[in-house]
C-alpha cells in the first residue's frame, strides 16, 4: 500500500512540472500572439497616416452611428478568437493543476492514515504482550461436602503475564441457588477485603490462596437437606471470584471466574459463564 502510494505521489508530482512548463509556455505564445497582433495594427495605422497626410475633418453628425471597416471587424475578431482561446486553454490547465493536487492531498492523508493505523497497532501488539494476566488456577473443595459441616473452597490465581500486577484486590463468595447458572459478577472489590496484596510478580501467585466460606461465614454449616438437594441437582453450589488490578502502564484490569460444584465427580469445575479478563488498555 505504501508502495502504491509512493508511486503516485512521484506520478502526480511529475504531472505537475508538465502541466506548469505548459502553461508558462501557452502564457508566452498569448504574450507573443498579442505583441504581433499590436504591431500589425501600429503598423497599419502608420500606413493609414502616410496615405492621408492631410486630412480632410469630418463632422460627425449627432446620432449617426460610426462604423469600422471589415479589415478592422475581421482583425478584431480574430485577435478576440485567439483570447478566448487561450483563455479555455489556461482555465482547463488550471483545473488540471488543482485536480492533481486534490489527488496528492488525498493520498498523503491515505498514507497518513495508514501510519498511524501501524503505529497504533504495534502500540497495541506491545501492550498486550507485556502486560500482567491474572489467571485463576481453579476452586477446590479443601474438604469433601458433609452435612452439618462448614464448607471451604480454595481460590488462586497466578500472573501468567510478562509484568508485574500491582494493587491486586481479590474477593468471593460460594452460593447455594435454585438456578442452574451463576449469578452476574460485577461492582468492584474493596481495598481492605481480605487477600488483597501490592504486588504479584510475573509466574507468581499469593503465597496464601483465598478462602471462600458458605455466604462468607465461616460457622455457617451445609444443612442436611441442602446436600440433599445439591446431589440431587434441585439446588446448586458455585464458587464466584472478583479479583481487580493494575499493570505497569497504569491500566485498571479485572479478572472474573466462576466453579461450580459437579456432585458426579464431587469437584469444583469451571462454570460455562462468568470466566473474563478485562483491561481498559484493550479499548487504546
Amino acid at each position: 500500500m505504501d508502495a502504491i502510494v509512493r508511486e503516485f505521489i512521484a506520478f502526480s508530482n511529475r504531472v505537475k512540472k508538465l502541466l506548469e512548463s505548459l502553461q508558462y509556455d501557452l502564457h508566452q505564445i498569448l504574450d507573443a500572439i498579442q505583441e504581433q497582433t499590436r504591431a500589425a495594427r501600429d503598423a497599419y495605422a502608420s500606413h493609414q497616416t502616410q496615405e492621408n497626410r492631410e486630412p480632410t475633418p469630418i463632422k460627425v453628425i449627432e446620432g449617426i452611428e460610426t462604423r469600422k471597416s471589415s479589415a478592422d471587424k475581421k482583425d478584431d475578431g480574430d485577435y478576440q478568437n485567439r483570447t478566448i482561446f487561450w483563455q479555455k486553454v489556461t482555465f482547463w490547465v488550471v483545473f488540471g493543476y488543482a485536480a492533481i493536487a486534490f489527488l496528492q492531498w488525498r493520498a498523503y492523508l491515505e498514507s497518513n492514515k495508514t501510519n498511524r493505523d501501524a503505529v497504533d497497532l504495534t502500540r497495541k501488539q506491545v501492550y498486550i504482550g507485556q502486560r500482567a494476566y491474572l489467571i485463576p488456577e481453579g476452586f477446590s473443595l479443601a474438604e469433601p461436602l458433609r452435612a452439618n459441616n462448614p464448607v471451604r473452597v480454595l481460590f488462586t490465581i497466578r500472573n501468567t503475564g510478562e509484568t508485574p500486577a500491582l494493587h491486586v484486590q481479590r474477593a468471593g463468595g460460594l452460593l447455594i441457588l435454585d438456578q442452574n447458572f451463576p449469578p452476574e459478577i460485577h461492582g468492584a472489590v474493596n481495598p481492605l477485603a481480605p487477600g488483597s496484596v501490592s504486588f504479584v510478580g510475573k509466574g507468581q501467585a499469593p503465597i496464601k490462596p483465598d478462602e471462600l466460606w458458605l455466604e462468607g461465614n465461616k460457622k455457617r454449616t451445609l444443612q442436611s437437606a441442602e446436600l440433599q438437594a445439591i446431589l440431587d441437582g434441585t439446588k446448586h453450589m458455585f464458587a464466584l471470584s472478583l479479583v481487580d488490578y493494575r499493570d505497569i502502564f497504569g491500566y485498571r484490569c479485572s479478572t472474573t471466574s466462576c466453579g461450580q460444584y459437579d456432585p458426579g465427580t464431587g469437584e469444583m469445575v469451571r462454570c460455562a459463564s462468568q470466566n473474563e479478563l478485562k483491561c481498559e488498555g484493550d479499548a487504546k
